[in-house]
């Protein structure tokens, strides 16, 4: 039996949120985990903040959507979940691999992106068309793992992580993804960390942000 928030709290003095959302200032959702074993769902009304009931207790990482019954949380093990405004539903993703983030443009364009296990771990963008979900084929390096996902439009898309290239998880070179509609390419950064987040208002006006304190811009056409 999933336990509840407070009582989560109490036993593990511990919560990590990952990722927020909100449908309007007083319909906001919020992902995270408890002490690395519960994950959670919060939503917050205006006024409070509650836990959410859902099926999975596996960790959240990323959350999206496109109204407050249309939402989407990714997470551990391939995990995603969706909310019609009524209940959470566990969702078919065909992957293992740990999802960090989701993005789209509509209820039937929607992009996942992850990676980093199971081991080796490899990374995956996952595109559902309102109907299921499916693998895309992209440009890939073992040890490679995404993090943040964003666009302007269906056809710009940006995903951005990072390439291990050590035994022990450092250091990492930097991974940035394209999509112009019809093929994922890689960027070139010239960044030699890890990103954990990408947001972009236009193909032309993309921000990236990771370790050691990185902020990249990028200012023009997709290279």
């Amino acid at each position: 039996m999933t336990l509840l928030f407070a009582e989560l709290l109490k036993h593990y003095h511990l919560a990590k949120l990952s990722g927020v959302w909100g449908a309007s200032p007083s319909d906001v959702f919020a992902v995270g985990q408890v002490a690395e074993a519960y994950g959670l769902i919060l939503h917050y009304d205006g006024a409070s903040w509650a836990e959410m009931a859902t099926e999975r207790s596996g960790l959240h990482f990323g959350v999206w959507g496109t109204s407050t019954s249309d939402i989407f949380v990714v997470g551990a093990g391939g995990a995603i979940l969706h909310y019609d405004g009524t209940s959470w539903i566990a969702m078919t993703s065909g992957t293992h691999q740990a999802l960090s983030g989701v993005w789209g443009t509509s209820p039937s364009d929607v992009f996942a992106a992850g990676g980093r296990e199971p081991e080796p771990c490899e990374d995956v963008v996952l595109h559902y068309d309102g109907t299921s979900w499916t693998p895309m084929a992209i440009p890939t390096t073992e040890g490679e793992s995404l993090y943040g996902i964003w666009g302007a439009s269906p056809s710009d898309v940006f995903a951005a992580g990072g390439i291990r290239v050590e035994m022990g998880g450092i250091p990492y070179d930097s991974v940035i993804l394209h999509y112009d509609g019809n093929s994922w390419t890689t960027m070139n950064s010239g960044y030699d960390s890890a990103f954990s987040s990408v947001w972009a208002s236009s193909p032309t006006d993309v921000f990236t942000v990771g370790a050691g304190g990185a902020i990249l811009h990028c200012a023009g056409p997709p290279q």
